[in-house]
């Protein structure tokens, strides 16, 4: 199973955007919430989140934009 992280920088941007999406819509009132939008935004971030750390987990927290491989750390 080899999993394909080229894609955690724009994952990541996405996730941010998400974040402050919902942040926008808790600064509204109650009664103007977008209740179903904002459940749609939580679950997709708690998906990316669940990315995140898999890659973290299996390639450490430096890994290779195009092709996954873990990097070294250079002095």
């Amino acid at each position: 199973n080899i999993m394909q992280t080229g894609f955690i920088p724009v994952f990541e941007q996405k996730f941010k955007k998400l974040l402050k999406s919902i942040e926008a819509e808790y600064a509204k009132p109650k009664a103007e919430r977008n209740i179903k939008l904002m459940k749609t935004w939580s679950q997709e971030a708690k998906s990316l989140r669940k990315i995140f750390k898999e890659c973290k987990h299996d390639y450490g927290t430096k890994c290779c934009p195009n092709c996954g491989h873990e990097l070294e750390d250079q002095v």
